[in-house]
């Protein structure tokens, strides 16, 4: 017989939320670059600190491969 259903395992709700976040992290760097690159046409040069939101795309890429490492471990168990 098979196991009732239960809820998602914890692993599958850390993985989630960390490819949810990192997603949102991602497009948010994203956002930053894409404003960055006009002001940076427009002007000649971005604001430092626009510039420095940019790194988010790769905060939040390693962030979702993160996330789906975990999903990807917690699979094989």
């Amino acid at each position: 017989m098979p196991e009732p259903l239960t809820g998602p395992r914890p692993a599958d709700r850390l993985s989630g939320r960390l490819v949810a976040v990192g997603g949102v992290v991602f497009l948010a760097g994203l956002l930053a670059l894409g404003i960055a690159l006009v002001l940076s046409a427009k002007r000649g040069s971005a604001p430092g600190g626009l510039a420095a939101l940019a790194l988010l795309c790769p905060v939040g890429f390693a962030v979702a491969f993160a996330g789906l490492v975990v999903q990807a471990r917690a699979g094989r168990r």
